[in-house]
């Protein structure tokens, strides 16, 4: 024996939903449909139910929209090639070659500023003038500071573009433009009168 069907106005009137909820539902597979327009009483009541449980318990049964997934993995992937091309161009490194050549770079400046009191206490004992001794330091320092700035090429008179600047109360600064045209920077003694 079939069971009565009722349409769908009866079914949303008994759910306290709208017409169009009970339609969506039964796209959804919530509330079975038995013909064009007309339900199970019995049936959908239950459909209705477990999808209420399911959600309550975190089962949601909603549907995933495929195109807005597909569109999200699109633009990922649109987004890892575009980085990729800015690491070919030069434009992106590696956090960890960043990191490896910042670490040298602090290590090298830690040798070369703990190296000064040693290869400078033989020099200044034999100076007499506080002005010498200071003299003396600072152009050791601007030293170890250009070739710390420069670390690729050599500080004794290589073809360089230079140019300096002070400011006052502060040491002259030379900055380097090297084969790319980016300046890199260091200390220099500021010419004596």
């Amino acid at each position: 024996m079939d069971l009565p069907t009722y349409p769908v106005s009866t079914i949303a009137k008994i759910l306290n939903l709208t017409e169009r909820r009970i339609q969506q539902l039964s796209q959804e597979g919530v509330i079975p449909k038995n013909e064009r327009g007309r339900y199970d009483l019995e049936n959908s009541i239950r459909g209705y139910v477990q999808y209420l449980q399911d959600r309550a318990s975190g089962q949601s049964l909603e549907s995933v929209d495929y195109h807005k997934e597909r569109a999200r993995l699109t633009k990922l992937q649109a987004d890892e090639k575009s980085l990729l091309l800015e690491q070919l161009r030069g434009k992106l490194l590696a956090v960890e070659d960043v990191s490896e050549t910042w670490v040298e770079m602090i290590t090298n400046a830690r040798a070369k500023l703990l190296s000064l009191p040693n290869k400078m206490a033989a020099q200044v004992t034999g100076l007499q003038e506080t002005v010498e001794v200071e003299a003396l330091l600072k152009t050791t320092i601007y030293e170890a500071l250009a070739e710390l700035a420069d670390p690729y090429n050599e500080v004794d008179g290589a073809d360089h573009n230079d140019t300096e600047f002070t400011t006052r109360d502060q040491p002259s600064v030379a900055t380097t433009t090297g084969s790319n045209s980016e300046s890199v920077g260091g200390c220099v003694p500021a010419a004596e009168s």
